[in-house]
This record gives structure tokens, sequence and C-alpha cells, in this order.
């Protein structure tokens, strides 16, 4: 992709397209490296992550046999991405697709590290936009180990789409055990298929829906504090947005098997806890949440068996609205 080394001011532009015909590999394991598909650069300014470009965008087409995507270093935040990214403003649609027979689609997130496909930005003023597309002719698993964060997901978006359509199973899974950041609060994994706005958005949106033609559908909290969604989070004013998950063949399962991660957070001078969650539906913890949520399946199960854990099939929050 197009990027600057140094400054902030200047834009990133321009249309990627990628075919590999066998396999794409993303691969992160040095500590602090980035491996990324998408415009717009960034620099590590004592031990901080700077964007070097004001605006990114552009379409991003990425066709392989089998996708990978993993962050895995030892000490400092990797990160495998694709996306644009921008201070301010980053945009495009994106498309990845695995092609071969039974493929493998897979993004993992290990430690403290990030794996993720979608755009995003710099700071909490701005915004993205543009449709995600991932279809994976097998199956497609997204994976966050301990502290890791791996996610299908546009960052500060009111209006992105995100369709993920595979042939197999689709599962989003947390599992290990949970880190904590450097003010000392719990650092729990999350996986996710939907936009974020971190609380500091105001509206945050786009219809989700997730589509698997012949496997099942799983969401996994194996960790204490874990978070494992399938839906928007995080608007300031507004959450919002369909979801549909459609598993005609399989089953769809929600479980929620973690307990709580607690841990003493300097910053916030306070005992933080977290609970596991496995979530289908739109969260927010200010603001309103809406959207209708529709689940096909021949079979579905929900199952919350960790300490104080929530597994649940609807939105979250404090005004929480929309059909199921």
């Amino acid at each position: 992709g197009n990027w600057s080394a140094d400054g902030t001011s200047g834009t990133a532009n321009g249309t990627i397209q990628i075919t590999a015909g066998t396999a794409l590999n993303l691969d992160a394991y040095g500590d602090g490296s980035r491996v990324i598909i998408g415009n717009g650069g960034s620099k590590f300014v004592s031990g901080n992550e700077i964007l070097t470009n004001s605006s990114a965008t552009g379409n991003i087409t990425v066709h392989a046999g089998n996708v990978s995507l993993i962050a895995q270093d030892n000490s400092s935040f990797a990160q495998a991405r694709i996306g644009n990214r921008g201070l301010t403003t980053a945009g495009g649609n994106i498309d990845v697709e695995a092609t071969a027979a039974n493929a493998t689609f897979a993004i993992t997130a290990y430690g403290t590290n990030l794996a993720s496909i979608g755009n995003g930005i710099g700071l909490n003023t701005g915004s993205s936009s543009g449709n995600i597309t991932v279809s994976s002719a097998g199956t497609l698993a997204i994976t966050a180990i301990d502290s890791g964060q791996a996610r299908i997901a546009g960052g500060f978006t009111a209006n992105s789409n995100i369709s993920v359509t595979a042939n197999g199973t689709v599962s989003l899974t947390v599992s290990g055990t949970p880190g904590t950041y450097q003010s000392g609060g719990p650092a729990p994994g999350q996986a996710l298929i939907g936009n974020f706005g971190n609380g500091l958005s105001g509206l945050v949106g786009g219809n989700i829906s997730i589509t698997s033609t012949h496997g099942n559908i799983t969401l996994l909290s194996d960790e204490d504090g874990g978070f494992v969604s399938i839906g928007n989070l995080g608007g300031a004013t507004t959450t919002t947005g369909n979801v549909l998950v459609s598993a005609l063949n399989g089953t769809v399962s929600i479980a929620a098997n973690g307990g709580v991660a607690s841990s003493f957070d300097n910053g916030a001078n306070a005992m933080l806890s977290y609970a596991s969650i496995a979530e289908i539906g739109n969260s927010t913890s200010t603001g309103n949440v809406t959207g209708n949520i529709i689940v096909n399946a021949k079979q579905l199960t929900i199952d919350a068996s960790g300490e104080s854990a929530v597994a649940t099939l609807g939105h979250l929050g404090d005004n929480a609205a929309g059909s199921q």
C-alpha cells in the first residue's frame, strides 16, 4: 500500500489488488512488527504508535487459495492487518476471499497483539467508511489467545456493512489467560465481527451478516473476562444495525465458559472486573442500542457456565430495543 514514513498531514490513496494461487500469509512475529495490506503508514515513538497519514482510502481486493493472518510476538504490539488506516479518515471497500476447495481462513492474535480486517483511524475524532466482504470456500476461524484481539471490524464507522460467508464452520474463540495493561487493569482477549467506537464515536452502525452454508457458527468465550461478539459495539450515543446469523444446515452456539478477570487499575485507581461474554447482538455501555437480530439454524444452543458469565442472543445496553 501507499504510506508516508513521517508526518501526519499527507494522504495515502489507491486501489490494491492481490491474487495468490495457493495461499496468502501475513505473519507478524517480531516485537512491535507490522504486516499490513492497505494504505496509510505508522511509526512507533517512545512505545506509542503514531499514524503518518491524515487520510487513507482505496478499495482492497485479496483473492487467495487459503488466507492466514497471525500476530504473535513476545513483548510488544505486533499487528497483522488488511485495511486502510488514517489519522482522521480511512475509507474503501475490502473484499478478502479464500477460494481453494476446503480452504482455511484464519485470523489469529496472541498475547497483546492484533490481527484485523477492516479500516481504522488514529484519532477518536475521525471516522472510517467502506463495506467489508469476507468469504471462504472452507472454514473461517477468528481466534484470540490470552490478551489478543482478532476481528473483522471497521473502527469509528457509522454505516459500514460486513458480510461473512463460509462453506464450512465459522468460529469465534477466546481462550487462554488474560494479561494486564500497563496501568494494571485486566486485558482479556477479544474475538469480534462487527464495527466499534470504543464509547467515543457518537454513532456506530452497519448491517452484519454471517452465513455458513454447510457448517456451524460458534461463539466461545473460554477465558476469564473474554469477549466474543457478532454485532456492533461501543457507540457513544447510538449503536445500531441489523444482525443476521444463518447456519441452516448446522448449529449456532453461544457459550461463555470463562470466569471474571479482575485486577487493580492504577489509572482509574480502582479494581476493575470483566465477566466472560459471548453475544450475538449490538452492545454499548452508553447511549441507545437498536437493530433487528435474525438467527436461522438447524439448532441453537446458548450456555453460560463460567462464574458471572453472560451468553446472550440480544442487545446489551442501558437502552436496548429491537426484534429478535
